[in-house]
Protein backbone atom coordinates (compact mmCIF):
# COMPACT_ATOMS: atom_id res chain seq x y z
CA UNK A 1 0.00 0.00 0.00
CA UNK A 2 1.76 3.15 -1.22
CA UNK A 3 1.63 6.36 0.77
CA UNK A 4 -0.15 9.38 -0.63
CA UNK A 5 2.36 12.24 -0.71
CA UNK A 6 1.86 15.89 -1.53
CA UNK A 7 4.40 18.62 -0.87
CA UNK A 8 3.04 21.91 -2.07
CA UNK A 9 1.80 25.27 -0.91
CA UNK A 10 -1.84 25.91 -0.11
CA UNK A 11 -3.65 29.16 0.55
CA UNK A 12 -5.22 29.42 3.99
CA UNK A 13 -7.75 31.92 5.35
CA UNK A 14 -7.37 33.26 8.87
CA UNK A 15 -10.72 32.85 10.64
CA UNK A 16 -9.95 34.43 14.03
CA UNK A 17 -7.20 36.52 15.53
CA UNK A 18 -4.64 34.58 17.51
CA UNK A 19 -1.17 35.52 18.75
CA UNK A 20 0.61 32.99 16.54
CA UNK A 21 -0.99 34.41 13.37
CA UNK A 22 -0.06 38.01 14.15
CA UNK A 23 2.66 38.01 11.47
CA UNK A 24 0.54 36.77 8.56
CA UNK A 25 -2.13 38.36 6.38
CA UNK A 26 -5.78 37.28 6.52
CA UNK A 27 -4.97 35.02 3.57
CA UNK A 28 -1.55 33.34 3.48
CA UNK A 29 0.28 30.40 1.92
CA UNK A 30 1.72 27.45 3.83
CA UNK A 31 3.76 24.35 3.01
CA UNK A 32 1.79 21.15 3.36
CA UNK A 33 3.37 17.71 3.05
CA UNK A 34 0.70 15.13 3.71
CA UNK A 35 -2.81 14.15 2.85
CA UNK A 36 -4.19 14.21 6.40
CA UNK A 37 -7.15 16.51 6.87
CA UNK A 38 -8.55 17.86 10.12
CA UNK A 39 -12.32 17.79 9.76
CA UNK A 40 -13.40 18.25 13.36
CA UNK A 41 -12.13 20.60 16.04
CA UNK A 42 -11.25 19.44 19.55
CA UNK A 43 -13.97 20.16 22.11
CA UNK A 44 -14.39 23.88 22.83
CA UNK A 45 -11.58 24.86 20.44
CA UNK A 46 -11.86 27.97 18.26
CA UNK A 47 -11.28 27.71 14.51
CA UNK A 48 -8.43 30.07 13.58
CA UNK A 49 -7.57 29.06 9.98
CA UNK A 50 -9.02 26.95 7.19
CA UNK A 51 -9.18 26.40 3.45
CA UNK A 52 -11.18 24.22 1.08
CA UNK A 53 -9.42 21.08 2.39
CA UNK A 54 -10.32 21.60 6.02
CA UNK A 55 -9.11 23.02 9.31
CA UNK A 56 -5.62 24.55 9.28
CA UNK A 57 -5.58 26.10 12.73
CA UNK A 58 -7.33 26.11 16.08
CA UNK A 59 -6.74 27.32 19.61
CA UNK A 60 -8.09 26.73 23.09
CA UNK A 61 -6.61 28.63 26.00
CA UNK A 62 -2.82 28.21 25.65
CA UNK A 63 -3.04 25.37 23.12
CA UNK A 64 -2.54 26.03 19.40
CA UNK A 65 -2.77 23.58 16.52
CA UNK A 66 -1.75 24.07 12.90
CA UNK A 67 -2.09 21.58 10.08
CA UNK A 68 0.67 22.95 7.86
CA UNK A 69 4.43 23.13 8.36
CA UNK A 70 5.49 26.74 8.94
CA UNK A 71 8.98 25.55 9.87
CA UNK A 72 9.65 24.15 6.37
CA UNK A 73 11.97 25.73 3.87
CA UNK A 74 12.70 24.49 0.35
CA UNK A 75 15.53 22.21 1.49
CA UNK A 76 13.39 20.61 4.21
CA UNK A 77 10.59 19.95 1.71
CA UNK A 78 13.11 18.32 -0.63
CA UNK A 79 14.52 16.13 2.18
CA UNK A 80 11.04 15.04 3.28
CA UNK A 81 10.25 14.13 -0.31
CA UNK A 82 13.49 12.17 -0.81
CA UNK A 83 12.88 10.26 2.43
CA UNK A 84 9.68 8.87 0.87
CA UNK A 85 11.71 7.10 -1.86
CA UNK A 86 10.52 3.49 -1.98
CA UNK A 87 7.28 4.27 -0.13
CA UNK A 88 5.78 6.43 -2.87
CA UNK A 89 5.68 5.63 -6.60
CA UNK A 90 8.50 7.31 -8.58
CA UNK A 91 5.99 9.14 -10.80
CA UNK A 92 4.36 10.70 -7.76
CA UNK A 93 7.78 11.68 -6.34
CA UNK A 94 8.60 13.44 -9.61
CA UNK A 95 5.32 15.37 -9.45
CA UNK A 96 6.06 16.42 -5.87
CA UNK A 97 9.66 17.41 -6.72
CA UNK A 98 8.33 19.65 -9.50
CA UNK A 99 6.12 21.50 -6.98
CA UNK A 100 9.03 22.38 -4.68
CA UNK A 101 10.13 25.58 -6.35
CA UNK A 102 11.66 28.89 -5.36
CA UNK A 103 8.28 30.46 -6.10
CA UNK A 104 6.46 28.03 -3.77
CA UNK A 105 8.99 28.72 -1.03
CA UNK A 106 8.68 32.49 -1.50
CA UNK A 107 4.89 32.23 -1.25
CA UNK A 108 5.13 30.26 2.00
CA UNK A 109 7.79 32.44 3.66
CA UNK A 110 5.20 34.65 5.37
CA UNK A 111 3.90 31.60 7.24
CA UNK A 112 7.33 31.02 8.82
CA UNK A 113 6.39 33.79 11.28
CA UNK A 114 3.76 31.43 12.76
CA UNK A 115 6.52 29.35 14.32
CA UNK A 116 8.38 32.45 15.51
CA UNK A 117 5.22 33.88 17.09
CA UNK A 118 4.48 30.54 18.76
CA UNK A 119 7.96 30.49 20.31
CA UNK A 120 7.49 34.10 21.46
CA UNK A 121 4.10 33.21 22.99
CA UNK A 122 5.54 30.23 24.85
CA UNK A 123 8.41 32.35 26.15
CA UNK A 124 6.00 35.01 27.42
CA UNK A 125 3.77 32.44 29.19
CA UNK A 126 6.37 30.11 30.69
CA UNK A 127 5.47 29.22 34.25
CA UNK A 128 9.09 29.70 35.38
CA UNK A 129 8.99 33.30 34.15
CA UNK A 130 8.05 35.61 37.07
CA UNK A 131 6.01 38.03 34.95
CA UNK A 132 4.16 35.31 32.95
CA UNK A 133 0.52 36.00 32.07
CA UNK A 134 -1.27 32.85 33.15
Amino acid sequence: NALDLDVTTDEVQQMAETPIFSGVDDSFFVFVTHSDVVTELPAEAELTARNEYGVHGFCKDHVFGVQAHPEYDKQTAEIVTENKQGDVPDEQLETVRAQITDEAYAAACESKTIFDEFVRYVDMHRVDRPEANN
